[in-house]
């Protein structure tokens, strides 16, 4: 794109986000009439957002593993992730350990706060909640490999198009990964 032409449309999105803005505050009813249209705009958005986010990810992969130094490039990732990974959580650690949180909290509140998280685990997935989960074996050497295997049946679409119609983001994008390892 020509810079001319990149600098005109910021101008422009500029004026139409401060336009929108006091339509929003100052002409309420305006923006009543306008609502429909903006929820068209949003709709025609996200139509176009998923097959970008699906094709840029499935061409970007295969060009990726057409590379003939690929693995080095795959080696270099893993470790790069796997040092964030671990700088995060030791982050997350000595952050709780200086500010302890939930530290001024009495043991009913702290009862409480539990209830209240497992009651939510169990709204936000009812079919893996700890309630309905039988188990044979020692709860705590199968705790580790029930969450990764509840985290993967969370990520792996059952179908494609019902994600992909539900806005179900983390699927489609799994999915686009394997096609693209698939089509590489």
């Amino acid at each position: 794109m020509n810079k001319k032409y990149a600098a005109i449309y910021s101008v422009f999105m500029l004026i139409s986000l401060a336009v929108g803005i006091w339509i929003g505050f100052y002409a309420p009813t305006l923006a009543q009439v306008l609502s429909p249209w903006g929820q068209l705009y949003i709709s025609f958005l996200k139509m176009c957002v998923l097959p970008i986010i699906v094709t840029s990810i499935l061409s970007s992969i295969g060009k990726f593993l057409q590379q003939p130094d690929f693995r080095a490039h795959i080696r270099r990732f893993l470790a790069i992730l796997s040092a964030f990974l671990i700088g995060m959580a030791i982050y997350g650690i000595v952050f709780a350990l200086i500010t302890k949180p939930a530290s001024l909290l009495t043991p009913e509140a702290r009862i409480e706060m539990g209830r209240l998280i497992a009651k939510t685990e169990v709204e936000a997935n009812p079919e893996f909640a700890a309630e309905k989960t039988i188990s044979f074996r020692d709860e705590k050497q199968t705790e580790e490999p029930r969450q990764l295997l509840v985290f993967f049946l969370k990520i792996i679409p059952s179908n494609i198009f019902e994600s992909l119609t539900s806005e179900e983001m983390l699927k489609v994008v799994f999915f686009s990964c394997l096609l693209g390892i698939a089509l590489g």
